[in-house]
């Protein structure tokens, strides 16, 4: 039996978690109640926004804009739907990126200094926004694998069109990763203690057999960002680098743990240790 066990192993996991991307407004259709997957895998938990269009008339607001963002009355605005005007016959029009900025994704706009809208001017706005559906509701998603599934009795329609928001964060691991990385773990520490110790409840065996689980799975991230095609080449080498040298660091706590119970003093033997009587 081992002496350590996944739900110990998530809990030294946050060190391994790296936010990597912000994927927007990603497009595809929901067919039926089978599972589509997403282009990428580890998603960020609570992350995603699954949204849809819903055309029925532009949201109207007058606003009073001045040196800080507005908020619109809501967030999450369809792409290239807002209209700026300076009255509701829309006599002036301005124009998006030269009198004002919007953040889609906040549901803001801003004036641009130097553009046609003066500090406190009264604007009237027009927009679309997307709906939001709702997790184990309307969908369900499965993070590590990067999978979402239309609910039966949810909102969704089989076969609509959805947009999708979501961040991918290299360091999520599913429960079968973890499993063989304590199992790989176990045989590494039970090849390096003596075999008196093989049976021990001792919590040190446990604190040293974690640490090396959590060494292969950084291991496996560094060869995983190196492999990647999201990020960015330029910080491939060094986040990869990150990645390897935490796991060594883990590895060299283990071997300060296993040397107290008959490992080498040297280096750990990753494999089958063949005692000597």
């Amino acid at each position: 039996m081992a002496f350590t066990n996944i739900s110990i192993v998530k809990k030294h996991l946050a060190e391994l978690r790296r936010p990597q991307k912000l994927v927007e407004n990603f497009i595809f259709r929901l067919s039926g109640d089978e599972p589509l997957e997403l282009p990428h895998k580890g998603i960020k938990i609570g992350s995603e926004k699954i949204k849809g269009k819903e055309y029925n008339q532009p949201v109207y607001e007058a606003v009073t804009i001045a040196d800080n963002p507005v908020s619109l009355g809501h967030a999450h605005l369809i792409t290239d739907s807002v209209v700026a005007a300076a009255d509701q016959s829309l006599t002036t029009i301005y124009r998006e990126n030269i009198d004002y900025i919007v953040d889609y994704r906040a549901g803001t706009i801003s004036r641009i200094d130097g553009g046609g809208i003066q500090s406190g001017a009264r604007i009237s706005v027009w927009y679309y926004h997307f709906r939001l559906y709702q997790k184990d509701v309307d969908y369900a998603i499965d993070y590590a694998s990067g999978k979402v599934t239309r609910l039966p009795g949810g909102e969704l329609d089989a076969g609509q069109t959805i947009w999708v928001d979501y961040e991918i964060e290299a360091g999520i691991f599913s429960d079968e990763m973890i499993s063989r990385s304590v199992e790989e773990a176990h045989t590494i520490v039970c090849g390096n203690i003596a075999e008196e110790y093989l049976e021990s409840s001792d919590r040190l065996l446990e604190v040293a057999e974690t640490y090396i689980a959590l060494e292969i799975l950084a291991r496996m991230k560094g060869l995983e960002v190196m492999q990647s095609t999201f990020i960015n080449p330029s910080r491939k080498s060094s986040i990869g680098k990150q990645y390897l040298q935490l796991g060594q660091s883990y590895r060299a706590e283990a071997e300060n743990i296993l040397v107290r119970y008959g490992a080498p003093s040297e280096a750990l033997t990753y494999g089958i240790k063949i005692r000597n009587n």
